[in-house]
């Protein structure tokens, strides 16, 4: 088991981050936009409002639970934005995180779509 652990390790840092960064994003649009297609197709009677919103809160923090210690859990632009005017983040990671950033978010998205693809 350990001789499995280390051969699919990822030493390289800044590459576990930008992993980091994809995944934490598309899970949270994943689960975000899961919890509002449940909404619509069940024309409002399962769900209130108070629910996506509940759901979107335990998504975010679940999501930012899960990738603080590696990447920061920024998961949006406008929070890596913040870190690099704050002198945490480089102008080049910032770029990056960006690009990862919205690819996560279409990525999450289109898991999201193609499982309620039918319901539509």
């Amino acid at each position: 088991m350990d001789r499995c652990r280390t051969c699919l390790q990822i030493k390289n840092e800044r590459l576990v981050r930008f992993l980091s960064e994809f995944f934490a994003t598309a899970l949270l649009l994943f689960i975000g936009l899961g919890i509002v297609f449940q909404f619509i197709l069940t024309h409002e009677k399962m769900n209130a409002w108070i629910n996506i919103n509940i759901g979107w809160g335990f998504a975010l923090m679940f999501c930012i639970y899960a990738t603080s210690q590696t990447s920061g859990g920024h998961m949006n632009p406008a929070v890596s934005f913040l870190m690099y005017t704050l002198g945490n983040l480089s102008l080049a990671d910032f770029f990056i995180y960006s690009i990862i950033q919205v690819a996560g978010a279409f990525f999450g998205a289109s898991l999201a779509y193609g499982v309620y693809y039918g319901n539509f």
